[in-house]
């Protein structure tokens, strides 16, 4: 059955995806008709599509304050997190220390990190987070028990809207365990409210588009240069050779104009969304007393789980 035409529609899983901006879907029509080309290929069609390509990467670090090498496009966060999680690790497969991650994670990251441990025998640790509360002490004991290969974990829970302390936790490892790579999955943070890799010390950092009204089948990686990296996707020498396959760049050109839309108003849909949320529990505690709601103050304003 299709969606009844006649009826108003109130969208509330903008968690999942969200609709894509018109100015979105403009763009990418646009590059479909003009930026065609083989970001690869070295003629004129080629080359238009590699700086079409090129603008997008750059816009995409400027907001999160990196350089552009430093950003690799993908198919999504799925990916993302399953390239940082593997990447890391494997390039550390001669001397391999554990996986440290909380309970928490997307799929995408617990599903991967069973599958290093499952296929590869890879050690890995899980830190509680009850109530939403990253438990510090806990993963401060993992962390001195033997060598560590990568912690992996997230800033916003996507069902909860609990926010971790990804520069706590950072500052934690430079103590404990220094040069020991952090990722975060930042899919439900980025351009919802800052995000700062750098700032953070997070090495690798995932974060898709179509959170933020951009195109389904594009995110990124960001890859603090110099940190190594295993790939299995060999082709082309794409994205520096950690992802090969030709660029999407319609999609990849779709992203960077979401992110420019959202970065430029975050502030302020930040606030929206926080009023809103305060009304829904108002009513929700109104209507149904029973209710209860999940999330603590303070948590991301974009999610309401009750």
């Amino acid at each position: 059955m299709g969606m009844p035409v006649d009826k108003p529609l109130t969208y509330l899983d903008n968690a999942a995806t969200t609709p894509p901006y018109p100015e979105v879907l403009a763009r990418m029509h646009e590059v479909m008709m003009d930026g065609w080309g083989n970001p690869s290929s070295p003629h004129v069609v080629g080359r238009r599509a590699k700086e079409m390509l090129e603008d997008s990467r750059a816009a995409i670090a400027d907001v999160l304050g990196v350089d552009a090498d430093e950003i690799y496009f993908t198919s999504g966060s799925t990916e993302s997190n399953n390239l940082a999680i593997r990447g890391a690790c494997l390039a550390q497969r001669e001397n391999p220390g554990k996986i440290i991650t909380s309970t928490l994670e997307h799929s995408s990251v617990t599903r991967t990190v069973r599958g290093m441990r499952r296929d590869l025998d890879w050690d890995c640790r899980y830190v509680d987070a009850p109530d939403g509360c990253f438990d510090m002490e806990q993963l401060a004991e993992q962390l001195q028990d033997g060598p560590t290969s990568l912690i992996s974990v997230m800033r916003v829970q996507n069902e909860t809207g609990w926010i971790f302390p990804i520069p706590e936790i950072a500052q934690l490892r430079d103590e404990l365990a220094p040069g020991v790579p952090l990722h975060c999955d930042a899919t439900q943070a980025f351009c919802k409210m800052p995000v700062n890799p750098r700032e953070w010390g997070v090495q690798l950092l995932t974060a898709g588009a179509h959170k933020i009204g951009g195109p389904r089948g594009i995110g990124i990686l960001y890859v603090q240069r110099g940190l190594p990296m295993h790939t299995t996707a060999f082709g082309g020498n794409q994205e520096r050779g950690l992802r090969s396959g030709t660029e999407p760049v319609f999609l990849a050109v779709g992203m960077a104009e979401a992110v420019r839309i959202t970065a430029a108003h975050m502030e302020t849909d930040m606030e929206y969304a926080a009023s809103l949320r305060e009304r829904a529990i108002e009513g929700l505690k109104r209507e149904i007393p029973d209710a209860v709601v999940h999330a603590p103050e303070g948590g991301s304003p974009y999610i309401l789980s009750v």
